[in-house]
């Protein structure tokens, strides 16, 4: 949302996979036992029209589900921002391809603190670990590609001002004058997973970013451990 907050930027309405398979959950299970190798099958040569389909499915499920209206809603936007959760990562080839292009900006987190957090969402000690050693060894993939712009959730939740202003200028657009995102509860008063997607936009100035991000989280987590 902070980067979709830029005038230049048109934001989606829904995390990249509710807009991609819908309501088809058994898709996205199916998902993330081909993808324990690390990839999506590629189309051979002979299946060119297959890739090309999918390049054109994914392009147009984008475009369905970009922001009608409200903040967000960037009418003379020349990009697009599109966020992969955990092992959808392995999209980010086949978007590419289907925009002829983009920019990948890699969030990552440290194992105890993103443990911790799945744990209390409900996963097991032994689950939690296993999602994370899959979901890092794919991000680990992207990290290698000397393009992408590495961003850690520990510098961001300490100074997430200053790291804003740095994405804004390595993606070359502009910085907003207010941004908007969605209040999420967090650390003890989280325990279950929360879906945001119905809840408002708050518009938050630059001197309140504070109020909303708070730096505490991460050593939060160790603690309650």
């Amino acid at each position: 949302h902070f980067l979709g907050s830029s005038p230049d930027v048109w934001m989606m309405q829904h995390e990249w996979h509710r807009a991609f398979y819908g309501s088809f959950d058994p898709a996205r299970k199916a998902l993330r036992r081909i993808t324990r190798k690390g990839h999506l099958p590629e189309p051979g040569a002979r299946d060119w029209f297959v890739h090309r389909a999918l390049r054109r499915k994914i392009r147009q499920r984008i475009v369905d589900d970009l922001r009608p209206s409200g903040p967000l809603h960037h009418m003379n936007a020349d990009a697009i921002a599109i966020k992969l959760m955990d092992h959808n990562i392995v999209w980010r080839k086949a978007i590419l391809q289907a925009f002829e292009g983009g920019e990948t900006v890699l969030l990552t987190r440290g194992p105890v603190p993103q443990c911790e957090s799945l744990m209390r969402s409900g996963l097991s000690l032994e689950d939690a670990c296993q999602w994370y050693n899959d979901v890092a060894a794919h991000m680990l993939r992207v990290a290698e590609d000397s393009a992408t712009i590495s961003i850690r959730f520990d510098q961001l939740v300490q100074d997430p001002v200053a790291v804003f202003q740095r994405l804004y200028e390595d993606l070359n657009i502009a910085a907003p004058q207010t941004y908007y995102a969605k209040a999420k509860p967090y650390g003890s008063d989280r325990v279950r997973i929360t879906n945001v997607s119905g809840h408002e936009i708050t518009p938050i100035q630059p001197d309140d970013v504070r109020a909303f991000i708070d730096p505490s989280v991460e050593p939060a987590a160790f603690d309650r451990l």
